[in-house]
């Protein structure tokens, strides 16, 4: 059995060949911008054994592709529209040489976004143009969701409004057949979470997952190393790398470390996330007591599966892992079942 040393986040881990004496994996990786084709994702997953479709990116449904057709980083669509009716209502200072359409969410619709312009001129200015609002792009949900396209008056032209529901409408449909970089990570935390992973030295893409989650991990990495890979978008890499970990006394006592770091970071967010909570109620003429009630519970479950998190390590590396605890200091006055909640909020990973 060979025995090599690998560097993560600046140190040294133990690496070996093999699968003998392994207490888990470190696993890295690199999500960038990609579009899977849904059935890429359906024929890989049918043809293994270890994970199935609903441990996969989920396929997108009609309000993502129109929040991904209407992103900043899919403005390119709009070049194909023609400048022949816009700069006839523009009066600008200079040479202008480039015209760039955006489209922002509106402040008055969440289901809505609006189609704006901005103008570039040779010196490099960004100039705001005379009529910078074209349209709104309205999501219409339903069984036959669709998008509704609404000019600006400075904009009532029917060849146009035509124009851009034709990019619109292509867009929309060809997102609701790709899967991107956003659903990919999404479902890679909800397989590292289900196995028990945690950060390892804190780092965000880097990650320790116990022995009993591996043969998941490394299936997904087959997936991501040898599907996703292909359709990456830019030049950033999609790839994920698997290193296995030596079971010895000092690996043990750095994953406690690191076991006893995620937990308490987790709690710490959860007592702010409380303690915000908690202060926005005091400034209520009214508190609902059963709606309290619900929202501390619900907290008070993440609190139960952290202990859960840090008594399943205890067990696996015989050791007791410590969280150092901070007060909530409560600014509204509760009774009754929600403060028994609240106090087991504070003592539930003593």
């Amino acid at each position: 059995m060979s025995i090599t040393k690998q560097k993560v986040g600046g140190n040294e881990i133990a690496v070996m060949e093999g699968s003998g004496g392994r207490i888990g994996v470190v696993l890295l990786f690199a999500v960038g911008s990609c579009e899977v084709p849904v059935g890429e994702i359906t024929g890989w997953t049918l043809n293994q054994k270890e994970l199935t479709l609903e441990d996969m990116p989920n396929p997108p449904s009609k309000f993502d592709a129109f929040q991904c057709t209407c992103s900043q980083e899919n403005s390119g669509i709009w070049n194909a529209l023609s400048e022949m009716k816009l700069v006839a209502l523009e009066n600008l200072p200079g040479e202008r040489l480039d015209t760039k359409y955006i489209t922002l969410p509106s402040k008055r619709n969440k289901d809505e976004y609006v189609l704006e312009r901005r103008v570039w001129t040779r010196q490099g200015e960004v100039v705001a143009p005379s009529h910078p609002n074209v349209a709104r792009l309205q999501y219409v949900g339903g069984d036959d969701a669709t998008v509704v396209v609404s000019m600006f008056d400075d904009f009532k032209d029917w060849e146009l409004k035509q124009a851009i529901e034709e990019i619109f409408t292509k867009e929309f449909e060809r997102q609701q057949t790709i899967v991107n970089g956003t659903r990919h990570r999404q479902a890679l935390y909800r397989l590292i979470e289900r196995n028990s992973g945690v950060h390892f030295l804190g780092g965000m893409s880097t990650w320790f997952v116990p022995l009993a989650g591996v043969r998941q991990v490394e299936a997904f990495q087959d997936y991501l190393n040898t599907v996703a890979a292909k359709y990456k978008t830019t030049s950033y890499p999609t790839e994920m790398r698997v290193l296995d970990v030596i079971d010895n006394t000092k690996m043990r006592n750095d994953i406690a470390s690191d076991v006893a770091r995620e937990v308490q970071n987790r709690y710490e967010k959860l007592l702010d996330d409380t303690q915000s909570y908690l202060e926005k109620m005091a400034n209520k003429e009214k508190v609902n007591p059963e709606k309290m009630e619900r929202a501390l519970a619900s907290r008070l479950a993440q609190v139960e599966k952290m202990q859960g998190l840090r008594a399943e390590y205890e067990k696996m590396l015989n050791m007791k892992i410590n969280i150092e605890k901070k007060p909530l200091d409560s600014v509204v006055q509760v009774d009754g079942r929600a403060k028994a909640i609240l106090l087991s909020i504070q003592e539930a990973l003593r």
